[in-house]
């Protein structure tokens, strides 16, 4: 018994630091992402300052990002006890950033170019896609916060869904497409699902069905995107907001 605890206390030790170290490398895809749209605009002068909209929005953003990693962190280093307090922060963000979310969709549409991935009305249902993602699955993982192995597993695919906005600013010449960037994004996702279930000899069923729903929004709102219904569909909803 007393090798079985201990086994299983390594265990839980090694599996923090393992997410701590995917946590870290998510959330450096989204800095480095954003860096020349977003946070170099914060400490260097810019030729087109920020609206308050966008920093709104990306103050949001980072300080979900810094949340995360400091919860994970948090656990990563044994005190628990401060991660089930800082955490009912995480409902305050999430509820902010759904409140922020359609006004910024709605600007960032209007003005198109950089501001989309993409055409500006088919990339509206690709943005609608990446904030339903997001926010279902943080949604559900605070809603599993008793159960920490659901719970960390839904957070960390949450922050992988936000990682593909990242992903899609990095300066690859290769990522030139939507498809591209989306098999770049899944195959982090892959990689850090893969790790997982490689050490736990399984495949955690917060990992299966998060990631299916992942992949099944991703595939839903790129089809969507390229279909004359979302254009109409597109259309309305920004002569409604004009």
């Amino acid at each position: 018994m007393q090798i079985t605890r201990q086994a299983q206390a390594t265990r839980n030790s090694s599996d923090r630091r393992v997410f701590l170290f995917a946590a870290i490398v998510v959330c450096a895809m989204i800095g480095v992402g954003f860096w020349p749209s977003y946070f170099s605009k914060i400490f260097f002068a810019q030729s087109e300052p920020l609206t308050a909209l966008v920093h709104s929005h990306g103050a949001l953003m980072t300080a979900w990002i810094g949340l995360f990693i400091t919860q994970v962190s948090l656990v990563a280093v044994g005190r628990t006890d401060i991660h089930r307090r800082v955490g009912a922060l995480g409902f305050v963000l999430l509820a902010l950033i759904l409140i922020v979310a359609a006004p910024m969709t709605v600007t960032a549409t209007r003005l198109g170019g950089t501001h989309m991935p993409g055409p500006a009305l088919p990339g509206l249902a690709l943005v609608i896609g990446l904030f339903v993602q997001f926010l279902t699955l943080a949604g559900v993982g605070l809603a599993y916060r008793r159960r920490s192995d659901v719970h960390k597993r839904l957070m960390l695919l949450a922050v992988c869904a936000a990682m593909e906005a990242g992903v899609s600013r990095l300066p690859l010449d290769w990522l030139d497409s939507v498809v591209k960037v989306h098999l770049a994004n899944d195959f982090l996702v892959l990689v850090i699902v893969a790790v997982d279930t490689i050490r736990n000899r399984r495949l955690h069923p917060a990992f299966l069905w998060g990631g299916a729903f992942l992949l099944s929004v991703q595939m839903l709102s790129t089809w969507a995107s390229g279909t004359d219904t979302w254009l109409h569909i597109a259309q309305g909803i920004m002569s409604h907001f004009s």
